[in-house]
Parts: C-alpha cells; sequence; structure tokens
C-alpha cells in the first residue's frame, strides 16, 4: 500500500510505503464508517467512511463490529475480547476462534461511550484485557450494567518487549 500525505511545513508530497497498517469500521449495516491508517511510528489518521475525508474526532466505534454483531446474534455465551488496539484484535482472531476480539477507537476507557454502543453487549460476556488491575474500571462499570458478565484479563507478569511471546501468552490465557 501507498500512502501519500502533504507535509505542511515544507509544503511538498511524501509517499509512504512501508509499515502502513489499515484498519477498518464498519458501522451495523457492514457499511465502512471509518478507517485508520497507522503509520509506523504508532501515529494514525482516520478518513471517514460516507465523505472520504480526514475525520479529526471520530465517535466511539466498536472494531470489528459485523463479527461481534454475528457472534452475539448466534451463541451469547462466546466471549468478546476488549482490547487496546486493532492490531492486537486482529491477531486474536485469527488465532482464536472461541472468542471474537474487538476494540474501541483511540481508548477503550473513552467517556463518550453512547447507551447504543454498551447495549450490543447486552447479556453477553466480556473480557477486559489489561495490563494493571486498576486499568479500564470505567469500561468495566459501564459494560457491567448490561452484560451478565464482565471479567478483566490481567496480564501484568507478561514481558512486554517481545510483542509474539506477549500475544501467545494472551492467547493461551484466552484459551484456557
Amino acid at each position: 500500500m501507498k500512502l501519500i500525505l502533504q507535509e505542511e511545513r515544507f509544503d511538498f508530497l511524501k509517499v509512504l510505503t512501508d509499515k502502513i497498517k489499515e484498519h477498518t469500521y464498519f458501522d451495523k449495516f457492514n457499511r465502512i464508517a471509518l478507517v485508520r491508517y497507522e503509520i509506523s511510528d504508532n501515529t494514525f489518521f482516520d478518513i471517514n467512511g460516507k465523505t472520504k475525508k480526514q475525520q479529526k474526532h471520530c465517535p466511539a466505534l466498536i472494531y470489528n463490529l459485523p463479527s461481534v454483531l454475528k457472534s452475539i446474534k448466534e451463541d451469547k455465551n462466546q466471549p468478546i475480547v476488549i482490547v487496546e488496539n486493532e492490531k492486537l484484535a486482529d491477531y486474536i482472531n485469527k488465532k482464536c476462534k472461541n472468542v471474537v476480539a474487538t476494540t474501541i477507537t483511540n481508548n477503550i476507557d473513552r467517556e463518550d461511550i453512547s447507551e447504543k454502543t454498551l447495549e450490543l453487549f447486552r447479556n453477553t460476556n466480556v473480557y477486559i484485557l489489561c495490563y494493571y488491575s486498576d486499568e479500564h474500571k470505567e469500561l468495566r462499570d459501564k459494560l457491567s450494567l448490561v452484560t451478565d458478565k464482565v471479567k478483566m484479563i490481567s496480564c501484568k507478569d507478561i514481558d512486554t518487549t517481545e510483542v509474539s511471546r506477549e500475544i501467545n501468552k494472551v492467547l493461551k490465557i484466552l484459551n484456557d
């Protein structure tokens, strides 16, 4: 994939080709709501799916929404795992077939998660992946109002220096 960006300071176009990751957020009708481009230094920008223009502030959207809705419709007992970023959600969904992993745009501790978004998780089992036990309390408290079960999975003993080892340990925890 090639991405052309305009460098404002010097007023020239810059072509990026390496390490660009594209994450697409869909709405409940399976239409593209937002496309997030993650650039190699963990910076990203969002393109609105309807207007095809850059979006500075994006609402709280659920990543991988069609799969989450399908999972809920087929089996309310199938666990839904909420993680920190899209890359981890994609990896878990690829490696682990007995759960559906998702995240929320920009931060899973967002204040502006709507009641409609929370209502999607009604009567489900949700696991929140966290690195410290006191993380993501706001999300847990909000979800506990509508879900059957909310459980925090702590990964604080995982060595974060090697990402592949970290993700494999997370998958082991989820499979157990």
